[in-house]
């Protein structure tokens, strides 16, 4: 989860800088990289708590996705693009939380992904919410 967290608040930084025209998706976008990364931070030094590494960098798919959006958005550059971008990113997570949660974890760190997963879920309506007003 950790490295999919690095790779969500990454491309969520880079989603802020699309929308030109709306400050506030862009300000919202910022503060949905920086939930994410504050997220991230406490999930690392959980794994360390376990006795664990805690990853420091993204995944490759994650890198691509960055990339790929990039790409997209030097042709389309719009608003509805950035937030698609992200909403894909949180339904991502999500889905990625609910495959961890199958591998026999503790209670402690299953109700930590189970918050995760419902502040993840919160801001999926919030962002189709935004996706629909552009």
């Amino acid at each position: 989860m950790v490295s999919i967290l690095i790779d969500a608040s990454a491309l969520y930084k880079e989603a802020a800088t699309i929308p030109d025209n709306e400050p506030a998706i862009s300000q919202h976008l910022e503060l949905l990289a920086a939930e994410r990364d504050q997220q991230r931070e406490y999930l690392q030094a959980r794994v360390v708590a376990l006795g664990g590494k805690a990853d420091t960098m993204g995944e490759a798919l994650g890198t691509g996705h960055r990339a790929f959006t990039l790409l997209r958005t030097a042709v389309d550059n719009d608003t509805e693009v950035a937030i698609e971008e992200v909403l894909r990113g949180e339904r991502y997570i999500v889905e990625e939380i609910g495959k961890i949660q199958t591998t026999g974890l503790t209670p402690d760190s299953v109700e930590l992904l189970n918050s995760l997963r419902e502040n993840v879920q919160d801001d999926i309506v919030t962002l189709e919410a935004l996706d629909r007003a552009v």
